[in-house]
């Protein structure tokens, strides 16, 4: 069984490959959600994922009629990218997630069964002006935190914290639940 995740986020694209639960292959295309906002539109951000996951299966030495499924997450479930999934709202943990994926198909992209995976937001009361603050929301981040989870020995409740374009700090509440967030331009 082969398959891909692919993590799109503002400034790459990560593809890897597995094949019968063994990583075969990482790829990373240095385009993402932001060259796509400010030049291309969706129809670029699609492209570079294609070429993203042909691309980890050439180094595979996959066919690419060989992939049955992609799993995918980050700005490729929003606007600009496959199809937009509507955030969750927070709190959320893994079986919220798992229940909200959206099963699609983009023959366009690569072929088998693509999982969309939806990014989370925070609880915000829309008529609260002063909580306009507390507007925050994550797109593939909360696959990272699900993940490091379930391999790791942590007490919850507990922070994350992502360095990178844009600075993350999200907090896990004591059921391991994605309970909020909050970026910042760095």
């Amino acid at each position: 069984m082969v398959g891909c995740v692919v993590d799109c986020g503002t400034s790459k694209i990560r593809c890897t490959v597995v094949q019968s639960g063994m990583i075969r292959s990482c790829h990373t295309l240095r385009t993402g959600a932001g060259d796509a906002a400010s030049v291309g539109g969706p129809t670029m951000l699609r492209r570079g994922i294609a070429r993203a996951i042909k691309q980890a299966l050439q180094e595979a030495r996959l066919p690419e009629e060989e992939l049955e499924w992609t799993v995918t997450f980050g700005l490729s479930t929003s606007e600009l990218g496959l199809k937009e999934v509507p955030h969750l709202i927070a709190p959320v943990g893994c079986e919220d997630l798992a229940q909200h994926i959206c099963v699609e198909r983009f023959e366009d992209v690569a072929p088998g069964v693509f999982y969309l995976v939806p990014g989370v937001r925070n609880h915000v009361d829309p008529e609260a002006f002063d909580a306009l603050e507390a507007i925050d929301s994550m797109r593939g981040e909360e696959t990272q935190i699900i993940g490091a989870l379930n391999k790791m020995e942590t007490t919850l409740p507990c922070f994350f914290l992502f360095l990178g374009s844009h600075t993350k700090l999200i907090r896990v509440d004591s059921n391991g639940c994605i309970d909020r967030g909050v970026t910042t331009l760095s």
